[in-house]
């Protein structure tokens, strides 16, 4: 049986993360970015043979065109600053990748405006 409190919380993030988003015509803001890599990261681990924990060091971050287009000003600048994020999280967590990390920020229309989609992949 589902927990009632953890819907409620689901639905409490969907308000604001939705309603409130489209009313206030909200930015997407770049620690929007870095939580999806995050989630994308540990969704992404496997153990290794010999116990370590491995993520992925690849991320395509895929944006609404909109979106993209707001943070182009700065998105190599973005990248990078990403890019240091995920090696620090994966530091922090005493993971270890299989090469460096690379992060890419990309359009894609099928990316609802203000949401995020992360693939991430080991290389």
């Amino acid at each position: 049986m589902a927990n009632p409190l953890s819907h409620l919380e689901d639905l409490a993030q969907q308000l604001v993360e939705g309603t409130f988003a489209r009313i206030l015509r909200a930015r997407l803001q770049p620690i929007e970015l870095a939580r999806h890599i995050a989630r994308a990261m540990e969704d992404g681990q496997v153990i290794g043979a010999q116990g370590q924990v491995v993520v992925p060091n690849i991320y395509q971050v895929f944006l609404h065109p909109d979106d993209l287009a707001a943070l182009q000003d700065y998105r190599d600048a973005l990248q990078d600053e990403l890019v240091r994020y995920v090696a620090d999280l994966a530091r922090r967590a005493g993971a270890t990748m299989p090469g460096r990390p690379r992060v890419y920020l990309q359009p894609n229309s099928a990316v609802t405006l203000r949401r995020v989609r992360v693939e991430a992949r080991l290389q």
